[in-house]
């Protein structure tokens, strides 16, 4: 495989990562809609605050994994032009950045960077407490 059609398959998959960001930006966006109705409605009860904690914890949890599959394929990416690397063939000093910038060989994780986790955490916090949190009349 060359660095060319390493950088094309993972131009293909971060497309298809694209679509799922959206899609992950629109079911939080109905979290906040579903929080807000929940908190809105006087007749919420016990059973419609836990269906939508569980809506917005199985969302975080789908942002997670879809962020952890990104960073994946980019360390997938990275340990094969590294192999490239080590067979011979040199890479452009964009191929050598992508390398640097990534860590080839790392298992699957769920932790995210600092500001995708911030970014998670403080949607969560906003939605829960909206769920949650007592009225102020």
């Amino acid at each position: 495989m060359t660095e060319s059609e390493v950088f094309l398959v993972g131009s293909q998959y971060h497309q298809m990562v694209a679509i799922r960001f959206v899609g992950m930006l629109f079911l939080i966006w109905v979290g906040f809609r579903l929080a807000n109705g929940i908190r809105s409605s006087s007749d919420s009860n016990i059973i419609m605050k836990v269906a939508g904690s569980v809506f917005v914890l199985s969302v975080a949890f789908f942002y997670l994994f879809v962020s952890g599959m990104t960073e994946m394929m980019n360390n997938g990416m990275a340990g094969m032009l590294q192999n490239i690397a080590e067979g011979g063939t040199s890479l452009s000093e964009g191929a050598k950045s992508f390398v640097a910038n990534n860590d080839p060989g790392a298992e699957f994780s769920l932790i995210p960077n600092i500001a995708s986790g911030l970014f998670l955490l403080s949607v969560l916090v906003i939605q829960l407490g909206s769920i949650w949190m007592p009225k102020q009349d």
